[in-house]
């Protein structure tokens, strides 16, 4: 190698430890493991202690002396990656479309509304969170009616592993429909609509059996007579045909149970 005049090189004291001369006005690459100029390439030859391995994919190191890392592609950039891989010019692996090895594993990297965690629609036929399953809101008694409490409530969720809400127990209700809930969900017989009377409380221990959630409607008054049965029962509406142990008034639109048309 040729002596160059002290006024055209610069000699600098890598972070490594490792000895490198920049001519020419040039400044080296600390990244690479750069040493003197050599003519090809970039113009420098490493001298340092960067011996080009095999590439990691992802962990912030430069096993290869390029000066950057291999990362993971993030195509819909939601933060959770792909199995492939794209050469970044930096480390970090925080340009667009890159991500870490630490990054999770995306079950869907062209949708950026499916990833690990991402809070499920219910019903809406799409895994949202990426556990295969899809989000349904449970009927156990299977009237066709969701529980009441689970809307809104992804603790009570039923999860469905072939992503549509049919299975026993399972209610068909989807997101951004209308809503009925059952306010008795171990009870057939209790759903909203029922016009059935009972004499019995039902199975959790309410005469409510329509859900309608009320003792007394505005029609029935304490003029009303006391029905035969001496047992007070929640005051519901049944605006058609007679019900044994009710009375009603011709103009009401409602029946009145038991001792609530007597008060």
């Amino acid at each position: 190698m040729r002596q160059l005049a002290p006024t055209s090189c610069q000699i600098l004291v890598l972070l490594a430890g490792s000895l490198a001369i920049a001519c020419g006005g040039e400044s080296p690459n600390p990244d690479s493991g750069v040493g003197v100029g050599d003519g090809g390439g970039s113009g420098w030859t490493p001298i340092g202690d960067c011996t080009p391995t095999t590439e990691i994919p992802g962990d912030g190191i430069d096993q290869d002396c390029s000066g950057g890392d291999l990362c993971y592609r993030d195509f819909d950039s939601d933060g959770f990656r792909s199995t492939e891989t794209v050469t970044s010019a930096g480390l970090a692996c925080d340009g667009p479309g890159e991500a870490a090895a630490s990054a999770g594993v995306d079950c869907d990297d062209t949708d950026p509304a499916r990833f690990p965690g991402n809070p499920e629609i219910v019903n809406n036929g799409k895994d949202e969170d990426c556990d295969g399953k899809e989000a349904c809101l449970p009927d156990a008694d299977g009237d066709g009616f969701p529980a009441l409490t689970a809307k809104n409530n992804p603790s009570a969720y039923v999860l469905s592993a072939d992503l549509v809400c049919t299975a026993p127990g399972e209610s068909n209700w989807a997101e951004g429909t209308p809503f009925q809930g059952d306010c008795c969900d171990s009870d057939s017989t209790t759903k909203p609509g029922q016009v059935n009377f009972y004499a019995r409380t039902n199975k959790c221990g309410s005469f409510d059996y329509n859900c309608e959630l009320r003792r007394r409607s505005p029609s029935c008054s304490s003029s009303k007579k006391r029905s035969s049965i001496s047992t007070r029962l929640w005051l519901v509406t049944y605006p058609r045909s007679d019900v044994a142990g009710s009375t009603r008034s011709p103009s009401a639109t409602c029946y009145c149970i038991a001792e609530a048309c007597a008060r």
